[in-house]
C-alpha cells in the first residue's frame, strides 16, 4: 500500500487542528487532489469509521471508500 507523508507547522491548539483534519468535509480544503469526501458512518472518528470520496489525479477521477482500522 502506498504511503504519503507531509508535515506543516500550524499555530493552533492541537485539539483544534485534529478536529479540523478529521472532519471529512474539510479534506478537500487541505488535499488538492480531493474533489469531495463525506463520512458515511455516524459518530466520532474511531475504528470502523467509514468515508466515501472522489479524488482526481492526473485528470483521472477515482471514486473510493475507506475505513479507519486499528493499524
Amino acid at each position: 500500500m502506498p504511503v504519503i507523508e507531509q508535515s506543516a507547522v500550524i499555530s493552533r491548539p492541537t485539539t483544534e487542528v485534529w478536529g479540523y483534519l478529521t472532519n471529512a468535509d474539510h479534506w478537500p480544503n487541505w488535499d488538492n487532489s480531493m474533489v469531495e469526501c463525506r463520512q458515511t458512518t455516524d459518530g466520532p472518528l474511531g475504528v470502523g469509521t467509514q468515508w466515501r470520496g472522489v479524488t482526481r489525479i492526473l485528470g483521472k477521477r477515482i471514486d473510493w471508500t475507506s475505513e479507519c482500522s486499528d493499524g
